[in-house]
Parts: C-alpha cells; sequence; structure tokens
C-alpha cells in the first residue's frame, strides 16, 4: 500500500513539472526584411549558447535563399550577419537546413544542381576573426556519389569537428532509400571536400 501511494504522489509530482508552459520572449525577425510572404524565414533554426542561425530558403527577391545569424546581447537578439552561397541559384533552397556549433555553422541546399537536379550540397561557414559579418562559404561540402533527386543537404547537423549531411532522396537501396553522410575537418581546416564516410 505504502508503495502505492509513494507512486501515486510521484506522478501528480511529475504531471505538476509536465504542466509548466514555455513563455514567449522575443520575437526575431530579419533585417533587412523584404516582406516576401514566402520568404520562409524560420524554416530553419538551430541555436548555440548565445547565437542562433536562422533558415530562410526563398529569401531574396531571386529566392536563392539565406541563414541568418543572430547574438543574443544580455536584453535582446540582434542580425550579425546573412550567409549566403557563393554559387546560389533559385530553387537551391539554401537554408532549408542549419545547424551551429562553436565557430562553425553548416547550411544545406538541398536543391543545388551541381550534379543534377536537386542533387544537392551543404555549406560551412567559420567565423572570421572580426566576428560574425556578410559573407559567402569557407567550403562546400558535396557527395563523392552525388546524383539527381539526392537531396543531400535535406538536413544538417555540426558538432565540433564532424558534420553530418541528410541525403533522403539517395536511391542506394531503392528509390528514396536515403542516406547520411560525414564530414570530418581536415588539420587545415574546412576546405571543398567530398564525404569522410556514408553511413547506410
Amino acid at each position: 500500500m505504502k508503495k502505492t501511494i509513494t507512486l501515486f504522489w510521484f506522478l501528480i509530482f511529475a504531471g505538476f513539472i509536465n504542466a509548466q508552459s514555455w513563455q514567449e520572449i522575443t520575437q526575431i525577425t530579419p533585417t533587412p526584411h523584404l516582406n516576401n510572404r514566402y520568404e520562409l524565414f524560420g524554416y530553419s533554426v538551430d541555436i548555440d549558447g548565445d547565437y542562433a542561425v536562422i533558415g530562410a530558403p526563398k529569401h531574396f527577391q531571386d529566392q536563392r535563399g539565406a541563414a541568418y545569424v543572430f547574438h543574443y546581447n544580455g536584453s535582446s537578439w540582434e542580425n550579425m550577419a546573412i550567409l549566403t552561397a557563393s554559387d546560389g541559384d533559385t530553387s537551391d533552397s539554401f537554408g532549408s537546413s542549419v545547424s551551429i556549433s562553436g565557430d562553425n555553422i553548416v547550411v544545406g541546399a538541398s536543391g543545388n544542381d551541381d550534379a543534377g537536379k536537386g542533387s544537392g550540397s551543404a555549406y560551412v561557414f567559420t567565423k572570421p576573426s572580426g566576428g560574425w559579418t556578410d559573407m559567402n562559404e569557407t567550403a562546400k561540402l558535396t557527395a563523392s556519389d552525388a546524383d539527381t533527386s539526392d537531396s543531400f543537404g535535406s538536413s544538417v547537423s555540426i558538432s565540433g569537428d564532424n558534420i553530418v549531411v541528410g541525403a533522403s532522396g539517395n536511391d542506394d537501396a531503392g528509390k528514396g532509400s536515403g542516406s547520411a553522410y560525414v564530414f570530418t575537418k581536415p588539420s587545415g581546416g574546412w576546405t571543398d571536400m567530398n564525404e569522410t564516410a556514408k553511413l547506410t
């Protein structure tokens, strides 16, 4: 009986904790804001400490996409930089996935057509010594076996010196079976490269 009562109170306490609600502190908007109803700002987001990266895969008048870097200064979130691809093009979906770890940001462009329509790419940005600023990529990541409709860059994640890029449309094990590619930073820093390993 004692165990039953103890469990009962534990469940009530756990329910009380779970009932606590999250509250919006502020709303982040891009600068400049083009009032483009299709820019999709907030389509992808990630945060690391006081820095946040937010994707807008249809931003700019030609809809080539962008990723925004914001910094929390202790009282508000300030727009630090806009990240873009040097070879950006309409339908690239640059910013459809984003990830940040320390001084590095990776941005997916699953619609990039370098190896066929929708083959995809991912872009690495390393924070300059003076801090984040509007810039193009430090390096471009691609799959060694890239093919049409692979959607490489449909998801991205970075932690320390390693990046994983999803290719949800890869057909190695059947149509749309998917794959993931691992990239490890070379000793000299991030550079244009193919994967270190492929996960299936």
